[in-house]
């Protein structure tokens, strides 16, 4: 695309968002989070995805706003056929979930407070 071309689709882009009252402008970071976020989803597995959906609804039922690498990690060691749940054993992966259940159900557990689309 030539730099006139550029310059031209971008006009047209901005009066049509004028016309339709939208903020072009300002669509595109949700745009390009969307694109990412579609690519990184298309490259997960069956687990992985199942793993994550364990951890937001681990995450609910404990009544936290968010899900953290606490949450993927008990869903991770819940699964019995996940690697890293193999290579502790069955004893060791039950003693690590009992400990992070132990702090993220404490009084003094605070989680994550920012917003979630906050870069840690």
């Amino acid at each position: 695309m030539s730099d006139d071309a550029a310059i031209t689709w971008k006009s047209d882009e901005g009066s049509i968002g004028r016309e339709f009252g939208i903020d072009v402008d300002g669509s595109v970071p949700a745009i390009r989070r969307h694109l990412l976020l579609s690519q990184v989803l298309a490259a997960m597995t069956q687990r992985m995805l199942r793993t994550l959906l364990r951890s937001h609804q681990l995450s609910n039922q404990l009544g936290h706003g968010h899900v953290g690498t606490e949450h993927v990690l008990l869903a991770i060691l819940s699964d019995p056929d996940s690697f890293p749940r193999n290579i502790l054993g069955e004893e060791k992966a039950n003693e690590v979930c009992a400990a992070v259940r132990e702090v993220i159900t404490s009084d003094s557990y605070t989680g994550y407070r920012g917003r979630p689309n906050e870069a840690r």
